[in-house]
């Protein structure tokens, strides 16, 4: 079994609306990464942003643009008030010809599997996320719908699907410790809690 949740109409479109025009503003820093993961091509490329690298902020208010996804987390009970960021990222690809995955990984390989991932997708397209569960012939399929949340556990292998349609996919990407038990239709998220208060 894949543990996972969806939720349609995470934030507000407002909300989602500012994540969309920031991605797209002529000043926003992207950055090429040439070594998507482990497992993807050798030429396979996409652009990120990042917020957190292994829980520290890479500059000066750099979480201020995520608190809305974090604050979430926490008003749906997904976290406590000192949940530990441990990366977060703003990924952006482009649009290429056929839906083809970038290399099934985990996000985080230092830490074992005791964390969550939220991927938070900005727009619809074609493209989305590949969970694989414990065998090849157990795997599911989320597609990029703006305003989706997918929350999964940090031990799911999963990559990314390319869209054909957009010329750019946007989505953020969290790994944060988990604290608690949570079933949700075939959903089971565990853990404990850290000691960062991202909340007032």
């Amino acid at each position: 079994m894949i543990n996972y949740i969806i939720r349609d109409n995470w934030l507000t479109e407002d909300e989602c609306d500012k994540f969309y025009d920031m991605f797209t503003h002529g000043g926003f820093p992207w950055n090429l990464i040439t070594n998507v993961n482990d497992q993807a091509d050798s030429n396979d490329f996409q652009f990120a942003h990042k917020y957190v690298d292994d829980k520290k902020e890479l500059y000066k208010n750099s979480t201020d643009s995520i608190k809305v996804l974090m604050r979430k987390l926490y008003d749906e009970g997904f976290v406590k008030k000192d949940v530990e960021i441990y990366r977060a990222k703003a990924n952006l690809f482009l649009k290429e010809s056929l839906n083809r995955g970038l290399g099934l990984h985990h996000d985080i390989t230092n830490i074992g599997d005791n964390y969550s991932t939220l991927i938070y997708y900005v727009n619809t397209n074609t493209g989305g996320t590949r969970l694989l569960g414990g065998g090849f012939d157990n795997e599911i399929f989320i597609g990029s719908v703006r305003n989706r949340a997918l929350i999964v556990e940090g031990k799911v292998f999963h990559e990314t699907i390319t869209q054909t349609d957009t010329n750019f996919r946007f989505n953020i990407n969290i790994n944060y410790s988990r604290w608690e038990i949570l079933k949700m239709s075939n959903a089971l998220v565990i853990g404990n809690g850290e000691t960062r208060k991202w909340f007032t």
